[in-house]
């Protein structure tokens, strides 16, 4: 028997691996902002725009991510 195994595509609060993640960011990206925990448990991140629009950005992602879980 042969299966095909498909990315899920939802909301989940399972982990996913960075790589996966990585590798799905489209190259037409006009901003970005990433965040993350490197091996020593530090926080990092960096962005692509001011810090003014990097919060605007944040908001309207958290907005859009509060949208999803009350669907």
């Amino acid at each position: 028997m042969k299966c095909e195994i498909l990315p899920f595509e939802g909301v989940t609060d399972l982990p996913i691996e960075v790589s996966n993640v990585s590798n799905d960011i489209p190259d037409n990206l006009q901003s970005l902002i990433w965040f993350g925990v490197n091996e020593d448990g530090d926080f990092i991140g960096g962005s692509s725009v001011s810090v003014a629009d990097s919060i605007v950005l944040l908001e309207r992602a958290k907005n859009k991510l509060m949208r999803q879980y009350d669907d």
